[in-house]
């Protein structure tokens, strides 16, 4: 079976502004951003597409939980019955009790501008997530890792793809593992995104751009980190 990452538009707002993406590995299932709850028909329907059912479904994958992003989560997994929810320690207990997001979210909002963008958001049962951090694995499809480390914000979990084994280096476990990435396979991309103030910056600048490339993992150094 071969490898494959779909690219599904959210229509978060507009066309063209949000993505959540399919990876598909020897026949498993792995959901990257999930957008809103709004976009889950979407999601859904991009599995149905490549022949996939619900259940192929291994795990949904939320970067962090800023509600473009992991809005959608708690919908998506309902709709998966054999997925396993993972993210920073830091987002997870957000995924598991949103209270805290959802009245920060509707204090900015109002009720009704909250359910448009956003639409229902529920806990997660803590046995459907994992948190993972810097140097955990878990298994996924054949030949493959990937890495996760800190990027736009503290629960930021930045995630990187990489062959099993190449003639240059050893061979690594088949799935998902954490260490420090700087590959531009990343998600997200280590690229920043362009600015367009030039007032003083608080935060680290945005790292929401993905793309895909086979590429290989190196940790990563001060040089080689976004902002």
């Amino acid at each position: 079976m071969s490898d494959s990452l779909i690219t599904i538009d959210c229509d978060y707002v507009q066309p063209a502004l949000a993505c959540a993406y399919l990876r598909i590995s020897q026949g498993e299932c792995a959901f990257i951003e999930t957008n809103t709850a709004h976009a889950v028909p979407k999601l859904l329907a991009a599995l149905a597409a490549q022949g996939r059912s619900p259940a192929d479904v291994r795990y949904v994958i939320v970067t962090h939980v800023h509600l473009d992003h992991a809005g959608g989560a708690s919908a998506l997994m309902e709709a998966l019955p054999n997925a396993t929810l993972l993210a920073h320690p830091r987002a997870a207990r957000h995924l598991i009790d949103p209270s805290r997001i959802i009245a920060g979210a509707t204090a900015v909002y109002g009720a009704e501008q909250f359910a448009a963008l956003y639409g229902t958001i529920r806990g997660i049962d803590a046995s459907r997530v994992r948190s993972l951090e810097d140097g955990a694995e878990v298994p996924f499809g054949a030949g493959r890792s990937a890495s996760s480390t800190r990027a736009a914000t503290p629960t930021t979990t930045s995630w990187c793809t990489t062959r099993r084994r190449t003639r240059s280096s050893p061979a690594t476990p088949s799935g998902w593992s954490t260490r420090g990435c700087s590959a531009p396979g990343c998600w997200p991309s280590p690229r920043p995104a362009r600015r367009t103030s030039t007032a003083p910056r608080r935060t680290p600048p945005s790292t929401a751009s993905w793309r895909w490339a086979p590429a290989a993992c190196a940790p990563r150094t001060s040089a080689s980190r976004p902002g």
